[in-house]
């Protein structure tokens, strides 16, 4: 299967994955939110992204990743700011630098 890629267009650049699975990567301006059941099998690059379900991939994000308590993630982690509650779930490498 091949993947493909979401790029959102005009002002409104954000993307949220309630209860959906993407095969392919994201690549926004805004912010990101991955429901509890929302998965995306691919790499993920924003402003802000708010993981309560599943990634498979790696994900970078200019500002702000926030890995909420059901938050699934396999993949390298790149931000300015991280954010991982107790219980979620996060097999990778994560890097951090100042804004």
């Amino acid at each position: 299967m091949s993947k493909s890629a979401i790029k959102p267009e005009g002002n409104n650049h954000n993307i949220i994955a309630f209860g959906t699975k993407i095969d392919g990567n994201i690549y926004g301006s805004g912010k990101v939110i991955v429901g509890k059941t929302g998965f995306i099998n691919g790499d993920t690059s924003c402003q802000n992204i708010d993981i309560m379900g599943r990634i498979e991939g790696n994900v970078t994000a200019s500002d702000t990743i926030s890995l909420k308590e059901t938050a699934i993630v396999n993949g390298n982690l790149n931000t300015s700011v991280i954010s991982i509650e107790p219980n979620a779930q996060f097999v990778g490498n994560c890097q951090t630098a100042p804004r």
